[in-house]
């Protein structure tokens, strides 16, 4: 399943703030965190929000140019 969301230009940093925010604070959740599956949980989130982040990254980088 693909979900696609239309945000408007000046949304995407807000969105990309949220998301490196929450990336910054899984690794000290993960190390803190005894219970095996929910820090596998927390992996997972982190290897998700990445793609996410790279994502965002890929879709609000300007067009190349061509024919200059």
């Amino acid at each position: 399943m693909v979900i696609r969301i239309d945000l408007p230009d000046d949304d995407v940093p807000y969105l990309r703030e949220v998301v490196e925010w929450r990336l910054r604070a899984l690794p000290m959740e993960i190390a803190h965190t005894d219970h095996a599956p929910y820090r596998e949980r927390l992996r997972d989130e982190s290897e998700a929000l990445e793609r996410v982040l790279d994502r965002i990254a890929h879709a609000a980088a300007p067009a190349p140019v061509h024919g200059l």
